[in-house]
C-alpha cells in the first residue's frame, strides 16, 4: 500500500487516484490514523518518482515501498496553518547548497518519518512565489524531531513536528523550484480534500 500510485517501473502498483481513494476509504474504516499514515507515505514515494532525480529515487523509494522508511509532507508551521504562503521556514543559498532553518508542526508521520518533502521560503516577503520544495533526510545533521503531539484521535497518525537548524540540502534535493512548488502543493491539497472526505465517510 505504500506504492499505490507509484509507477510499476519503480516497484509500485501504478494505480489511479480513484483506486487510492477507495483503498484509503477501506483502511480508514478500521483505523483512520493508520490510513492517513499509509497514504501520506505513498504520496511521498509518488512525488519522488515524479520530481526527484534518478539517484534520489533509487536511494529512497525502495525503502519507502518496503515500509523501512516512512514519508511526510511538511507544509504547516506553528504560526502558518491554512495560510501556506505565510510559512517562515527559510532556505538560503550557501555556495552550492541550501541551508534550511525553521520549524514545522502538525505533520502526519513526523513521529517516525525520515523521508520528508519540506516546503521553505527562499525569498522572505515574496509569499507563494518564493516557496520551494526540498527532499529532507531525517537521518542527517540539522534535523531535530519534536515530541509527539498529545492527540485524542488515533496515535497511528503519528502527528508531530520537527526543527531544521542549518540543514544542508543540495541543488538536486530541490524537488520543485520557486514559482512551481506553491502551485504543486495546492494541487496536492485539493487531492487530499477529496480522499480525506471519502475516509471520513
Amino acid at each position: 500500500m505504500t506504492g499505490i500510485q507509484v509507477p510499476a517501473k519503480f516497484g509500485g502498483l501504478g494505480h489511479k487516484f480513484s483506486s487510492k481513494a477507495r483503498i484509503a476509504e477501506i483502511l480508514a474504516a478500521a483505523d483512520f490514523g493508520f490510513a492517513m499514515s499509509v497514504i501520506n507515505t505513498q504520496n511521498v514515494a509518488q512525488k519522488l518518482c515524479r520530481d526527484a532525480s534518478p539517484d534520489l529515487v533509487d536511494r529512497y523509494v525502495p525503502a519507502i515501498l518496503t515500509g523501512e522508511r516512512l514519508g511526510s509532507t511538511a507544509l504547516t508551521e506553528p504560526h502558518a496553518g491554512s495560510d501556506f504562503a505565510a510559512i517562515k521556514t527559510t532556505a538560503r543559498r550557501d555556495g552550492d547548497r541550501w541551508l534550511l532553518n525553521g520549524s514545522k508542526a502538525w505533520i502526519i508521520n513526523s513521529v517516525a518519518s525520515d523521508v520528508l518533502v519540506v516546503y521553505a521560503q527562499t525569498e522572505p516577503g515574496s509569499g507563494g512565489a518564493g516557496i520551494a520544495a526540498f527532499l529532507v533526510d531525517g537521518q542527517r545533521d540539522g534535523f531535530k524531531r519534536s515530541a509527539p503531539f498529545a492527540l485524542t484521535c488515533p496515535h497511528s497518525i503519528g502527528t508531530g513536528g520537527f526543527e531544521l537548524d542549518g540543514y544542508s540540502a543540495t541543488d538536486r534535493e530541490m524537488l520543485q523550484p520557486p514559482g512551481k512548488a506553491f502551485k504543486a502543493a495546492l494541487s496536492s491539497i485539493n487531492e487530499a480534500r477529496t480522499y480525506v472526505a471519502i475516509m471520513c465517510c
